[in-house]
């Protein structure tokens, strides 16, 4: 005799109602009262629920974090999350929502953390001071396979009962009266039915694995890695906007290449590794989900330099990178200045054999610059200059660069002079210098950018000159 499922659902609709949330993300004083609750909420196997988040708060609050616990047997909706309009408007807040690493003793028990994160863009608080800020949903989802297997045994036992003109067990498994049936015209359509469902069930496993599989650098997600994914996915490394509006999507997990929940340059890098070597290719599934906890990347004591000379009336500024480790490539922010315009931007010499690429963000005076290669050659550790850029505008030598990370040969990020991603440093305090290291002549006294091809006439800063030949 099979197990009644009525009750097993009523037993596991009770434990439903254990979902809870731990507010993480504000600090609130002793006489507030500030709390979060959800929906209470019955629910079936192979049903979805919205669940509503409310947030009753004294103080006000600028974001939120919270992890709700879910029983086993009950899945989190990928990119379900959406926020109220009322009290998170989109220019305010960011919200994001996805699966977490429990403990062990709850992954023993199929318990699921999910993190919902409420992040201002900005210094903005949370709208009100009561309602719902979140809506979310969840699905009671027994493995499909032992759905398929629990009820393809039921389903064998009733045609085998009908089979006899009685049964004392229904086609799902609960007990029943014992009563005589016609085996064609009652028993044989509910067989079919079930059966369907059956297929159907299966047919749902096969989306699945179809959409939520990939491969790491397959960017467009036309099963070939190569040097098109490598574009498409520098059109995200200049524009974070662009790869914010992919986050939590299959796309997003297939450009982010070294799998540190980030997309930059060391993507770039481990991407090329693949184009260059098609057997490291690898075909990942996971559920869609949105980016929280991201690896702490390397901190070098390493720096960026910045030096500045006028130059038949435009500032012509160097960056330089004191690096000791070896990198293949590496982007930077560069903050201009109110009054201050990009007029031009070329590689130096410590950049052979690399390309430039940047784009100016949203905010106006931001530009981001990346500088990489389809070889992965590593960038000269010779003193020379790495990018320069030729300005115009009195403010020129307040001009700052921030946010400056470096990939090695094997896709690893490190965060050069400390300070970590989306922090501007202003090399590391100081300001671009009023004098350039050095000058670059072709032999017919032109100014360089760059070293070329041939006899290369250098004139440092001390007035000495020499001549470099580069074959």
């Amino acid at each position: 005799m099979t197990k009644n499922t009525n009750t097993s659902m009523r037993r596991f609709a009770a434990k439903c109602l254990w979902i809870w949330g731990m507010v993480m993300a504000f600090v609130a004083s002793a006489e507030a009262e500030n709390k979060v609750t959800i929906d209470n909420f019955n629910i079936k196997v192979d049903e979805e629920k919205t669940i509503s988040v409310y947030l009753e708060n004294s103080d006000p609050m600028v974001g939120l974090q919270m992890d709700f616990k879910l029983p086993k047997g009950l899945d989190f909706v990928p990119n379900s999350v959406q926020r109220d309009e009322v009290r998170l408007s989109r220019s305010s807040h960011s919200i994001y929502m996805n699966e977490v690493q429990s403990s062990a003793d709850e992954l023993a028990e199929g318990i699921k953390t999910v993190r919902l994160l409420i992040q201002p863009n900005g210094v903005y608080n949370i709208a009100g001071d009561r309602g719902a800020v979140a809506y979310f949903k969840v699905r009671a989802n027994e493995n499909t396979l032992e759905l398929v297997r629990k009820d393809l045994g039921n389903i064998k036992s009733y045609n085998e009962d009908t089979n006899d003109g009685y049964i004392s067990v229904d086609i799902n498994g609960n007990d029943v009266t014992s009563t005589s049936i016609h085996y064609v015209k009652e028993a044989l359509p509910q067989i079919q039915a079930a059966l369907a469902k059956q297929e159907e069930r299966m047919a749902n496993v096969r989306e699945t694995i179809e959409t939520e599989s990939f491969i790491r650098g397959d960017v467009l997600r036309d099963g070939v890695v190569d040097v098109l994914d490598y574009t498409e996915l520098m059109m995200y490394v200049l524009d974070p906007s662009k790869a914010e509006a992919i986050a939590g999507t299959i796309k997003w997990y297939a450009a982010d290449v070294n799998d540190d929940g980030r997309i930059n340059v060391a993507d770039l890098t481990k991407l090329t590794n693949k184009i260059m070597d098609y057997n490291t290719m690898e075909v990942s599934q996971v559920a869609p989900r949105v980016r929280l906890a991201e690896p702490a990347m390397t901190q070098t004591e390493e720096s960026v330099e910045m030096n500045m000379e006028e130059v038949g009336g435009t500032k012509r500024v160097a960056i330089l990178l004191k690096n000791v480790n070896p990198y293949v490539a590496c982007q930077m922010d560069v903050t201009l200045p109110a009054g201050v315009t990009l007029l031009g931007e070329s590689l130096g010499g410590s950049a052979d054999d690399h390309q430039l690429y940047s784009n100016t963000l949203a905010d106006g005076t931001t530009h981001r610059i990346v500088v990489s290669s389809l070889q992965n050659k590593e960038l000269n550790a010779n003193g020379e200059a790495l990018i320069y850029l030729e300005v115009s505008g009195r403010a020129a030598s307040k001009m700052t660069v921030g946010n400056v990370l470096a990939a090695d040969v094997d896709g690893v990020l490190y965060s050069i002079g400390g300070s970590g991603e989306g922090g501007v440093t202003g090399i590391n305090g100081v300001q671009a210098n009023p004098s350039m290291k050095e000058k670059i002549y072709s032999v017919g006294g032109q100014i360089m950018d760059k070293f070329t091809r041939g006899i290369n006439i250098i004139r440092n800063a001390d007035g000495s000159v020499k001549k470099v030949l580069k074959k």
